[in-house]
């Protein structure tokens, strides 16, 4: 099965951490953040991300979301995200890099910010 083949389908959200380069480590979303990440067979992605009611530690949104298309880069273990349309204001246009990382039912998605890496663990559905 090809990199590519392996992104197909739907991801459901287990974990999401922020972590600070002096190993200080949130939850943005809170503890048991919900979410949906789903990639077709012909490029297209759509990400959701919700938060725990009541338990953001962060001034993200309660509800996140946004599609496009997807390339990967197998060469540097990154996949793009071609943002087409967003619930943030700025970020449609925009092209969203994340490095990637399959183990067993699970995929990693790591990005990493001005002051932090933030680290998203999805299970296949």
């Amino acid at each position: 099965m090809s990199i590519a083949e392996q992104f197909i389908g739907s991801w459901e959200l287990e974990g999401f951490v922020s972590a600070q380069s002096g190993g200080a480590t949130s939850h943005p979303l809170g503890d048991r953040p919900e979410g949906i990440l789903t990639y077709t067979g012909d490029g297209v992605m759509s990400v959701h991300l919700l938060a725990q009611p009541g338990r953001s530690e962060t001034k993200m949104a309660d509800y996140t979301g946004y599609y496009g298309s997807f390339t990967i880069d197998e060469a540097r273990a990154v996949i793009s995200h071609h943002v087409e349309g967003a619930s943030v204001e700025g970020l449609g246009g925009t092209v969203q890099e994340r490095s990637y990382r399959f183990h067993e039912n699970k995929l990693e998605l790591s990005a990493v910010g001005s002051r932090n890496m933030l680290k998203l663990t999805w299970t296949r559905r």
